[in-house]
């Protein structure tokens, strides 16, 4: 999924860099679109936007469509793949509020035949759905320890060396019992409550 992802971004940033979408026109038709139905201080603000990014469209653009790549190019990489997934989502909202004007929710007939609820927010669905997750006991995104060689058996260390939990416990009775049995560098223990041997009266 996380390939998926990178090559949609890929994809969206390579679209980005049209010759079309440099110009001043593009952010005024998308962002006045987008702006349509908008409660008032949101709208108020997505024409601020609008201005700022038409001002200075060709740059703005490029900034865009460099970003994208980027995303797309850093999911292809295991490294980098996590900051990646992080700023996927945060710009897929940011696409969304801004670019797509909330999705449309505010405009009158938007369904999904007409691009409702907006690419953008699967963008940051997918993103999130593959985020990794914390496994119980072991590290961010991966596999749990195991100890003793059973799969699942929780860590911990003793003198800084790891072992399983269960050493000291298991480890420590199987010692004694062949500490009982002799087979530790000596003879059997005689029992605690063995009785001395007999002696003969003397004669009388």
């Amino acid at each position: 999924m996380e390939i998926t992802l990178g090559a949609l971004w890929l994809v969206d940033g390579a679209l980005q860099f049209q010759p079309s979408m440099f110009t001043r026109g593009f952010f005024v038709d998308m962002l006045g679109m987008a702006n349509m139905g908008l409660p008032g201080p949101v709208s108020t603000v997505e024409y601020d936007l609008t201005s700022m990014l038409a001002a200075h469209s060709a740059l703005w653009n490029a900034l865009f469509a460099a970003l994208q790549v980027a995303l797309g190019a850093g999911l292809l990489w295991r490294r980098t793949a996590r900051a990646a997934l992080g700023l996927s989502i945060l710009w897929a909202l940011s696409v969304r509020i801004v670019g797509e004007g909330v999705g449309g929710l505010f405009m009158g007939g938007t369904n999904l035949l007409t691009g409702a609820p907006g690419a953008a927010l699967l963008y940051a669905l997918i993103a999130v759905t593959i985020w990794p997750r914390r496994a119980s006991g072991g590290a961010l995104g991966g596999p749990v320890s195991t100890g003793g060689g059973v799969p699942g058996a929780p860590m911990s260390t003793h003198g800084g060396v790891p072992c399983a939990s269960a050493c000291g416990g298991v480890g420590a009775r199987a010692g004694r019992s062949a500490a009982d049995e002799g087979l530790l560098g000596g003879a059997r223990r005689p029992p605690s409550n063995s009785n001395p041997p007999a002696t003969r009266p003397p004669p009388s």
